[in-house]
């Protein structure tokens, strides 16, 4: 399905402004997943999140199938993080590469929930849309940034979004 041409990337992400408010509830429910990965993957890291982000990017970058495209950490954290500038404006960054980004945290989940049970707080989002459960506020907040930024990459970023056969129109 993915649409965006990673080869015609110069910029790694798209950089959009949230409303006052909003920053609070970016990337919580993903959160979660990326706690039930990181405590049932051991990749050697220490740190919170260290083990789920690297069985991201290494899943992420086999689904690529390319030497010379890789998924940094930066782009996997960056689906859950608010960021600020030196304005103390609130802004997201929504990598390009989230098609293959996104398949692999569910491919992820999916090998994961075989041996280990989901979670209370991860098994309710079960039979519901993954982009309701875990990316609402960034969808609709790219929604109305692409009305005024339309392009071939963005429409193609578009597409992996809302798009009838997403991976992010599918239900978890």
């Amino acid at each position: 399905m993915n649409k965006v041409k990673l080869d015609e990337i110069t910029y790694p992400y798209v950089n959009i402004y949230v409303l006052d408010g909003q920053e609070e509830n970016i990337g919580k429910n993903l959160q979660k997943v990326y706690l039930y990965i990181d405590q049932h993957t051991n990749m050697g890291s220490r740190f919170q999140y260290g083990n789920a982000y690297r069985a991201i990017r290494v899943k992420a970058n086999s689904l690529i199938g390319r030497k010379d495209v890789r998924v940094s950490k930066r782009e996997v954290s960056a689906l859950v993080r608010c960021r600020s500038n030196i304005f103390c404006k609130k802004y997201i960054k929504i990598p390009y590469k989230m098609y293959f980004i996104f398949k692999a945290i569910f491919e992820i989940v999916d090998e994961l929930k075989t041996q280990y049970p989901l979670p209370p707080e991860v098994k309710c989002f079960v039979g519901k849309i993954r982009r309701e459960s875990f990316y609402e506020i960034q969808s609709e907040l790219y929604r109305k940034w692409y009305r005024d930024h339309e392009d071939y990459l963005t429409r193609a970023l578009y597409n992996e979004i809302f798009a009838g056969n997403s991976i992010l129109s599918e239900k978890f």
